[in-house]
């Protein structure tokens, strides 16, 4: 029975069995990670009030013949998402269902680790979370490199996202997601090179939000076929 301990956040959760559940982790050591947490759903479980979402947990988990087995777990930090709005709480799961979905399986990922819990500790305490959304969304590109490039950028020009190289250019390309505005542009420069908590000194209209957030959320659907649905990440 071999035994090791394992420090992240819970992604993703479903049940299994009559009392057990399945934890996706989002782990230092080892990236993302199924593992089973047997009993957890009766009603004096130790491990249950540990496995939440939006908390920082160290865990002890033994070698197991499909999945490994929890037999530990403390909460380290709770991040307090019980007191954001629905347009904050909808950007923790929807930052949970990015990596739930675009991680692959036992890789570690230590920049998109600290990316979480950098923009976990600023929208609770009541960050723009359309600021702290687009943060996260363009920063976790940036970890692989699949960010969209604005090196041929030049303001002044009528820029287009080019859908098959995800390049923004100043030509109109074939294929794209229409106009962006110099204002988007500008910001997600920001994001590229600042901290949020420069970012957020920087007046940004809501019309800038928006159309930054629809390109972002084309951009994730065609080159990785993901389609936000934030609230249903987590099942109990």
């Amino acid at each position: 029975m071999r035994e090791y301990s394992l420090e992240g956040f819970v992604l993703r959760r479903y049940n299994l069995g009559e009392a057990d559940r399945i934890i996706t982790l989002f782990s230092k050591q080892k990236g993302k990670i199924k593992l089973v947490a047997k009993g957890v759903r009766r009603g004096k479980a130790k491990l249950a009030g540990h496995l939440e979402p939006f908390c920082d947990i160290k865990l002890r988990v033994i070698r197991g013949k499909s999945l490994d087995i929890i037999i530990g777990a403390e909460a380290t930090k709770i991040y307090d998402v019980t007191k954001l709005d629905e347009d904050g709480l909808s950007s923790c799961y929807l930052m949970s269902e990015v990596l739930d979905k675009m991680l692959p399986e036992e890789q570690p990922n230590e920049p998109a680790y600290e990316l979480l819990q950098y923009c976990l500790d600023l929208i609770t305490i009541n960050f723009s979370a359309a600021l702290v959304r687009q943060y996260f969304a363009l920063k976790f590109l940036q970890t692989s490199g699949s960010q969209p490039e604005l090196s041929n950028t030049k303001l002044g020009s009528k820029h287009y996202l080019n859908y098959e190289t995800g390049e923004v250019v100043a030509f109109r390309p074939n294929t794209h997601y229409g106009i962006i505005s110099d204002s988007t542009i500008k910001l997600w420069r920001l994001i590229y090179t600042n901290p949020l908590q420069q970012i957020a000194r920087v007046d940004v209209s809501s019309t800038i939000f928006t159309e930054s957030e629809q390109l972002l959320m084309r951009f994730y659907d065609y080159h990785f076929g993901l389609r936000f649905k934030s609230l249903k990440v987590f099942q109990d």
